[in-house]
C-alpha cells in the first residue's frame, strides 16, 4: 500500500501514470514523495519509470529520446512543459522526440504506444 502525502485521488493518478510508463508501486511510492502537486508527482512517476523500467515500446530507445516521448504521450505535456521539465529548450525537445519517433517508425511498437 502506498503511503500518501496528498489525497487518495492523487495516489490513484500517480499510480496510473507509473503503470502506463512501465513502473509500478515502487515508482508510485517514489513519486508521491517527489512533488507537492498531482502534476509534479505524475511527472516524477513517468520519469522514474522511464529511467528504471520503461514500457516495452520505449525500452530500446536511449533515455534522452524516451523521456520527451513518454511525457507527451502518457501525460499529454506540450513542448514547453517538456522543455521546462527536462531543463532544455524547445528545439532540443523536438529533436529528441523526432529522433526517438524516427527510430520507432516502422516497428510494431508504434501501434502499441499508450496515448495520454
Amino acid at each position: 500500500m502506498l503511503r500518501t502525502r496528498g489525497s487518495e485521488s492523487d495516489v490513484a493518478w500517480v499510480y496510473g501514470a507509473a503503470v502506463r510508463a512501465g513502473g509500478g508501486a515502487d515508482t508510485a511510492t517514489f513519486a508521491v514523495s517527489a512533488g507537492s502537486t498531482r502534476e509534479e508527482r505524475m511527472v516524477a512517476a513517468v520519469r522514474h519509470a522511464i529511467a528504471t523500467s520503461p514500457c516495452a515500446e520505449l525500452g530500446d530507445l536511449p533515455l534522452e529520446q524516451r523521456e520527451p516521448i513518454a511525457l507527451a504521450r502518457i501525460l499529454g505535456l506540450d513542448v514547453d512543459q517538456i522543455a521546462s521539465t527536462l531543463g532544455c529548450d524547445r528545439a532540443e525537445v523536438k529533436a529528441r522526440t523526432r529522433s526517438g519517433l524516427t527510430r520507432l517508425a516502422g516497428t510494431r511498437a508504434v501501434a502499441g504506444m499508450p496515448v495520454g
